[in-house]
């Protein structure tokens, strides 16, 4: 923009006074929001966001946080009647707003909320506790119950709840593919070691504290001394097959 003139801008097809004045004034107002977030420099996950959030239209920033990053996303047609529209338009004006958010996250001036979601996306792995993703976004300072935390969680994963824990819906996948990793260990070590087992969920990217929450949790795996074996309630033995199978509800 900064090469065009109002009289070159006019020459283009298809652009009127009303169109070029509106050009310029976002051009501005661009060059303006940059300049100052340069001079401020890092300002913390929260404030970094909201800023982000800031620059986007009241109806893009209430149908992407009711419909795109909400953990519980509401219905279209409540986010419609919000708005006072048909959910028609909330549909079809979507994939813009969403287009409009990437955008601003690809803009060099916003490079400290890709940092920051870069770094929650490295806490939390394919999936964690939802207790351990709460103190990950305190440590960021960000109130885990509040929308920017929401924001942050969803452009980090995304991430969807699953009972009492998030997990990432992006290939390959959460839980299931983290389950898929230690039946692999399993068909290779029928009495896997601590170490064996922390080693192969932490290619998964889960930290070691997640690690054996995930294996209490979400297996029926038990841990005789430095060993880890399956059970029944009798106290007999399960069969390799039948190892790392169960899975939460749902």
């Amino acid at each position: 923009m900064a090469r065009q003139t109002p009289e070159s801008l006019l020459e283009l097809p298809k652009l009127g006074v009303t169109a070029v004045e509106a050009l310029i004034d976002t051009a501005g107002e661009a060059v303006r929001v940059t300049r100052y977030i340069g001079a401020a420099g890092p300002v913390g996950a929260e404030a970094a966001a909201t800023r982000l959030i800031g620059q986007l239209s009241h109806y893009d920033r209430t149908i992407l946080a009711r419909r795109v990053w909400a953990l519980q996303p509401e219905p279209l047609q409540v986010v419609a009647d919000r708005l006072g529209v048909s959910a028609t338009s909330v549909a079809r004006n979507l994939p813009r707003a969403l287009d409009r958010v990437r955008e601003l996250l690809a803009d060099p001036a916003h490079q400290e909320v890709a940092e920051q979601t870069a770094a929650l996306r490295r806490a939390v792995g394919p999936c964690a506790p939802t207790a351990a993703v709460s103190v990950e976004l305190c440590r960021l300072g960000v109130d885990p119950e509040g929308g920017i935390a929401e924001f942050l969680l969803h452009f980090a994963g995304p991430y969807a709840r699953r009972h009492q824990w998030l997990e990432t819906t992006q290939e390959p996948g959460g839980i299931r593919a983290v389950l898929s990793a230690l039946n692999r260990v399993a068909d290779r070590d029928h009495a896997p070691t601590t170490q064996t087992l922390l080693d192969a969920l932490a290619a998964q990217g889960l930290a070691a504290g997640t690690a054996i929450s995930f294996l209490q949790e979400h297996t029926d795996l038990r841990c005789f001394g430095d060993v880890w074996g399956c059970v029944q309630q009798s106290g007999v033995r399960v069969g390799p097959d039948q190892r790392y199978r169960r899975v939460v509800a749902g």
